[in-house]
């Protein structure tokens, strides 16, 4: 049930009982979406013509729905969008406790506090009081310094100073109550096959991060007597993958000279460094299988997956993979329910990566590399200039160090990795730190310049594609349909030359950082390595324009002189134009495809199922235009004129707004026909059947006809007169001629004037019956009434009528006068 509350219900309280309206009966569809650690959101999708709708209530932004989850629990989620299109409402709503976005946190330590007293700090810490609960069930400690941040950023953002980077932790919303706990979900006995053809089951397989064969790396270089350490699953692949490692490990004095025993503890950590990677999965693919449980409940397979629709987020199961025959440990990390329907729509398995789903939460880095970042990439891991050590530019102590690299610090101290009393350590060197400093922190401040310019063109790029229809590069395909081809082209020519003019400012704002202690960084090796990190960071906004978003663009491709152009995207999405005078575009994926192609005399839209079937098409030429579908929906003020019906079926017809110049309807069949206001200037009725409950009525230019549901009965109306059928043949009929009316009944048959029991041979209540079964002409009469007195016998045939005849002379008396019984007085004999 979903249903809609005040926007100031700020408690369970509040929130108690149910809100109005009940959307369920206005939506067609209502969706809740949710990620691990990331987005969880309801789609809430209202016809404009649904049945009942009361626009003046539907929410607003900011008002609160409540829905019933899988799990059958009540939760809250805030209108934070509505969308009006030509024929929906499209409500979007956050979970609730996205409300925290709205706040901030100025600036707060944490040290050494636990998950729980840390949620705690954060929680007292905003600047304006809440009424959400932070909880943590993590008991590691660490170290957090939040400045100028919203909550949930504090929590779950991407930046190094933030909840989930220093503590950990999976994210869980219920209500009023935030989490992160060490981890959400279960380990399922569960497993299912994976499929590649599959309708409903994708599946993306990524190899490149494999190894089956480690070298493992100890301090100052140490490797193993063997070198390498193999993975048990080796073998399942076509040739070995290798990868390095770095172990770390803790000795006194040279390795060499160690005792063999040592030696051993130090091969023995080595080894169990490659197999605690290896069981953590280093030797399998990386996967992500998607579940379409509306696809795929139609194939023979879906029983196979059942497992999956009561599974929930962070739930753990094995996914076999024949191709190499080995399970791969796979987790929820999204799921699409439908609310309405109460029934999963997809559930995605894959192994999570923290940090690329929140992204969302943090304000302002969409694009630009932060300094910090751009330090820790680009001047805090340099190679010296003999090639073999590191020198490293942090107020962070380096991680793995080898012998003989250097440490530099913000404050003009110098660290070098050297062998102290038998064990490596860091020595202070001695500098001249003043100088040092200054040049330190003229990089600082030059890589700052350095940054804003890359910041500025960025917002310039983001303007241009903006100016072009883009709200913002994230909802490019969005507004894709919106924009103009030519403004396309120019949005993407300004980035390109974006891109090479940062490239130039780069260069020319490096080539002004004096630095004369070039043999200690390494010489140019710092140059380019910020070089290399601020070009990254320009080609990453350059390819979210090109390669990102702007490929999304899938209609917005055009050719010149013929020349053929194909743009593609991950989603299978594909546009192809084939020729200078054709215009060709096409999205498909598991579920079926669209192709919707353009001359200059022609276009047409197919639609067609995954068995590459037309569901439905809408073709224009010069000829004419054509529609094929299952059902043809016209919805608004439809004009016909000189059209021809060869069928039509309908179950409400009016005529407010039908104008028919001049129609012919061949076949009309119409439950409710309402012709109170049809008008037309010539209008021809070539047939019409009615149907009613026991019988049907056919209306034609030389007769209307009524027929019993069996067949059995059939009245004829003429223009001359009526015919009654008996299962086809003639019975009797009423004709009109010149001079009289006749009223006959054929051979076989009674004329009855009155009316007559079926079981019974007489008439009865005040008839008259002509008989003609035996081909006599008999008339009696029963129960007439003339001038109130009743008259037992006034037509009677001559056969045996007892004190009514005189048998000496065969004659029928008949009594013309009563007394005041009724009895006769008077007899008038007539001949026989």
């Amino acid at each position: 049930m979903i249903s809609v509350f005040n926007k100031s219900a700020i408690t369970n309280d509040e929130l108690a009982g149910v809100g109005r309206p009940i959307l369920d009966n206005w939506a067609k569809e209502a969706t809740y979406f949710s990620a691990l650690n990331g987005e969880q959101y309801v789609k809430v999708v209202i016809p404009h013509r649904s049945e009942g709708v009361d626009k003046k209530k539907l929410p607003n932004e900011l008002d609160i729905l409540k829905i019933i989850d899988m799990n059958d629990e009540e939760d809250y989620y805030r209108v934070r969008k509505i969308k009006i299109t030509l024929t929906n409402y499209e409500i979007y709503a956050e979970h609730i406790t996205y409300d925290l976005i709205d706040n901030f946190i100025e600036e707060i330590n944490i040290v050494g506090l636990t998950g729980q007293t840390a949620m705690d700090h954060i929680s007292m810490n905003t600047q304006f009081p809440h009424r959400f609960k932070l909880f943590s069930d993590i008991n590691k400690q660490a170290n957090i310094r939040i400045v100028q941040k919203n909550p949930m950023e504090a929590i779950i953002g991407t930046d190094e100073n933030t909840f989930i980077n220093r503590m950990g932790g999976e994210l869980q919303r219920l209500r009023f109550t935030l989490s992160m706990k060490k981890r959400i979900g279960k380990d399922l006995k569960d497993s299912i096959r994976s499929s590649k053809n599959l309708t409903g089951f994708e599946r993306e397989i990524d190899i490149d991060s494999v190894a089956t064969r480690i070298l493992p790396k100890g301090p100052n270089g140490i490797l193993l007597p063997g070198k390498y350490v193999d993975s048990p699953l080796i073998n399942n692949y076509p040739h070995p993958t290798i990868k390095v490692i770095e172990v770390k490990s803790e000795f006194e004095g040279d390795f060499e000279k160690l005792s063999d025993l040592e030696k051993q503890r130090v091969y023995s950590e080595m080894r169990q460094a490659c197999k605690k990677a290896f069981d953590s999965g280093i030797d399998k693919p990386k996967a992500t299988y998607k579940v379409n449980f509306v696809t795929l409940n139609k194939t023979e397979e879906y029983k196979d997956y059942r497992s999956l629709e009561s599974v929930n987020l962070g739930d753990t199961l094995e996914v076999y993979e024949e191709e190499f025959d080995i399970y791969i440990k796979a987790r929820v990390v999204s799921v699409e329910y439908d609310l309405l329907n109460k029934r999963y729509k997809q559930v995605t398995l894959g192994a999570y990566q923290n940090g690329l789903i929140r992204n969302q939460i943090n304000t302002g880095n969409n694009l630009a590399f932060k300094f910090d970042e751009i330090n820790k990439t680009a001047i805090t891991a340099l190679k010296s200039a003999n090639g073999k050590n590191t020198n490293y530019y942090s107020d962070d102590e380096p991680q793995n160090p080898d012998e003989g690299d250097l440490w530099f610090k913000s404050n003009g101290t110098v660290w070098q990795y050297e062998i102290v009393d038998g064990k490596l350590d860091w020595v202070e060197k001695t500098i001249n730190k003043e100088r040092f400093k200054s040049q330190f922190q003229l990089i600082e401040s030059k890589t700052k310049e350095l940054l804003q310019e890359i910041q500025d063109a960025e917002q310039r790029a983001n303007q241009v594609i903006a100016d072009a229809g883009f709200e913002t590069l994230g909802k490019a395909n969005q507004k894709a349909e919106e924009i103009a081809l030519q403004k396309y082209n120019e949005a993407i020519n300004e980035a390109k030359r974006l891109d090479g003019e940062v490239r130039t400012e780069v260069n020319n704002l490096i080539d002004g950082i004096e630095i004369d202690f070039s043999q200690m960084t390494g010489g140019d090796e710092f140059k380019n390595a910020v070089i290399q990190a601020t070009v990254d960071s320009i080609n990453q906004t350059i390819s979210t324009v090109t390669n990102g978003n702007v490929t999304n663009l899938n209609h917005l491709s055009h050719t010149v002189n013929g020349m053929q152009h194909l743009i593609s995207n991950p989603d299978g999405l594909a546009n192809q134009i084939l020729a200078s005078n054709l215009f060709k575009t096409e999205i498909a994926n598991q579920i079926g495809s669209s192709v919707t192609t353009q001359m200059a005399d022609s276009w047409s839209t197919i639609l067609r199922d995954s068995g590459d079937q037309i569901i439905t098409a809408l073709n224009a030429t010069d000829g004419g235009v054509s529609i094929k579908g299952d059902l043809i929906r016209l919805d608004g003020t439809t004009l016909m004129d000189d059209a021809f019906a060869n069928n039509i079926f309908t179950k409400n017809l009016t005529t407010e707004s039908i104008r028919a110049n001049s129609a012919v309807f061949a076949n009309a069949i119409v439950d409710q026909l309402d012709v109170n206001r049809m008008t037309g200037y010539s209008a021809t009725w070539v047939e019409n059947v009615f149907n009613g409950v026991y019988s049907k009525l056919k209306i034609t230019g030389d007769n209307i006809s009524i027929v019993d549901n069996n067949g059995y009965s059939t009245t004829i109306f003429h223009n001359f007169g009526m015919q009654v059928l008996r299962r086809g043949k003639r019975a009797g009929w009423f004709q009109t001629y010149e001079g009289g009316v006749g009223v006959v009944a054929d051979s076989g048959n009674d004329l009855v004037l009155g009316y007559r029991n079926n079981n019974s041979t007489t008439a009865i209540n005040n008839s008259i019956e002509i008989a003609a079964d035996t081909g006599d002409i008999s008339m009696y009469g029963r129960s007439v009434k003339i001038n109130g007195y009743d008259v037992n016998s006034l037509l009677q045939t001559v056969l045996n009528l007892q004190g009514l005849i005189n048998s000496a002379s065969g004659k029928v008396a008949i009594s013309t006068d009563f007394d005041s019984q009724g009895k006769s007085t008077e007899w008038r004999y007539l001949e026989a």
